[in-house]
């Protein structure tokens, strides 16, 4: 029987859904500025990390005058398919190898090169917040929600609202609640945290960006490794395209290529996975395609609602 295998890449960047959540009375919000994600999938598996940028957002809440205006920790709450089995810090080299392995190639024109190359933001390769524990509940929908809220409300966080997250209760989806903390003293005004990644078993490829609706100007990098093609043709409906949908006179490097091609990170990032778990070995033999996919979300011109029934998920062919 064939074996298809998807490894799904995505670099992006949060307002009252999806957000950055501060303990109560604090009185400046941080802002997502790029999400970056990498997702690893192969028959009913997957493997995913994901780190983002952000910054302090200025404006504040004059309500409290005790209000906090420093904190040593922040948290993000990130619905996945299933409940996750492991959990593990990551480096941020992984992003940068895929990066680089996926610019134009055998471009005429220099300034086309240059201009295209700005727009697939390059990562950051140092961050000053990392990874203290990651909560996950042990039930899934609208149970796992509640679990949730306990947990937030526990540690002093304000509760979400079900509301907000009614399309992954719905869908039985799991929230994974990460908890990160300064490197030195307190958080910085703005950086980049440390990379996380979440085992999970999951029937289809799938990343939660309708929890990032709401973010004006979110920037985005989606980097798919894949032994088939996939359909990208409703990527303009998310704000996103590809180098080839940006012009079809570009081209990107390592459209087909094997994973050796594609950085140390990756390389070993996939070997400690295989050694867990063995499904992923085939991988290493297979012909893979790799897509970068990029973009804003919430571009006014191009975005498109989000009141329909799907979330960002990649057919294949």
């Amino acid at each position: 029987m064939k074996t298809f295998i998807i490894l799904l890449l995505l670099a992006f960047t949060s307002s009252t859904y999806g957000k950055i959540l501060l303990k109560k009375n604090f009185e400046y919000d941080y802002k997502v500025k790029d999400l970056k994600v990498f997702e690893l999938y192969i028959v009913g598996n997957m493997e995913m990390v994901t780190s983002f940028d952000y910054e302090l957002n200025i404006k504040k809440n004059s309500e409290s005058k005790k209000a906090k205006k420093r904190t040593d920790e922040f948290m993000l709450v990130l619905p996945v398919p299933n409940t996750i089995t492991a959990w593990k810090t990551e480096k941020n080299t992984l992003f940068k190898d895929l990066y680089n392995s996926s610019l134009p190639e055998k471009m005429p024109n220099i300034k086309k090169k240059k201009k295209l190359a700005k727009k697939m933001k390059r990562i950051n390769n140092k961050f000053s917040v990392v990874v203290q524990n990651v909560f996950k509940p042990a039930q899934l929908g609208k149970k796992g929600f509640n679990e949730v809220n306990e947990y937030l409300s526990k540690n002093k966080y304000p509760e979400l609202s079900m509301s907000d997250y009614k399309y992954y209760i719905d869908r039985t989806w799991s929230f994974v609640v990460v908890k990160y903390v300064a490197k030195k003293g307190f958080v910085a005004k703005k950086g980049s945290i440390q990379p996380v990644y979440l085992s999970l078993e999951a029937d289809t490829t799938a990343f939660p960006l309708r929890i990032f609706k709401d973010i004006k100007n979110l920037k985005t990098n989606i980097y798919v490794l894949s032994s088939f093609d996939l359909d990208l043709k409703d990527l303009k409906s998310y704000g996103l395209t590809t180098i080839e949908q940006t012009d079809n006179e570009l081209s990107q490097k390592n459209r087909l290529t094997i994973i050796t091609e594609l950085g140390d990170s990756v390389v070993n990032f996939y070997d400690r996975i295989s050694e867990k778990n063995e499904v992923f070995k085939d991988m290493e033999n297979n012909n893979l395609r790799l897509f970068s996919i990029y973009g804003t979300l919430n571009d006014k011109n191009k975005i498109s609602s989000w009141d329909g029934s799907t979330d960002f998920m990649l057919e294949n062919k």
